[in-house]
């Protein structure tokens, strides 16, 4: 898993080089963009992976194809942002209480009482109360018996995935066998 991280976030820089270039046409600048946003996001930088995917949702000038499905990345991108800025929460209150808190929104209230905290504005929902969600709108999953924090909708599609390439080998299987599936 290192190693593919590593080897997407060097990938993601030399794509980046790549941008600099003054003669690249808009449509090939968006898909170095789209691909930059998608290895950042396979290398771990999940912040900068909403960004740049952001930056090519709202961009007008972009194919809307290329803005669908840079969307799509986006959500995910984003998911991992939130479930991250949680776990950091998390992190932060057992170096404190030596203990993980018993919510999410416990975790967000405590880094809220320390002095010259900060809060993005989708935070909001968790202030007052609300279970934190992710950018797809499912609440983030939270174990409070190991502190991990976790994106339901980044769960639910990996798991969406799986289930379509463990279909493929199945098909594939029973095609080498010469049985129909």
């Amino acid at each position: 898993l290192k190693q593919s991280r590593d080897f997407s976030k060097k990938a993601s820089e030399y794509f980046e080089q790549a941008l600099s270039r003054q003669d690249l046409p808009i449509g090939d600048r968006a898909t170095l963009e789209d691909l930059i946003g998608r290895l950042q996001r396979e290398a771990g930088l999940h912040g900068a992976a909403s960004e740049k995917l952001w930056k090519i949702v709202n961009d007008p000038e972009v194919p809307k194809t290329m803005r669908e499905n840079s969307s799509r990345e986006w959500l995910q991108a984003e998911s991992l942002v939130r479930a991250d800025i949680f776990q950091q929460l998390v992190n932060a209150f057992m170096a404190r209480h030596g203990k993980f808190p018993e919510s999410l929104t416990e975790a967000l209230r405590d880094h809220l009482s320390q002095p010259d905290a900060r809060a993005p504005a989708w935070l909001k929902d968790g202030i007052r109360g609300a279970t934190p969600t992710d950018a797809y709108g499912l609440p983030l999953q939270y174990d409070p018996g190991k502190g991990e924090v976790a994106s339901r909708g980044v769960r639910a599609l990996q798991a969406l995935r799986a289930s379509r390439i463990i279909e493929s080998l199945i098909v594939s299987n029973y095609s080498a066998s010469g049985r129909a599936y």
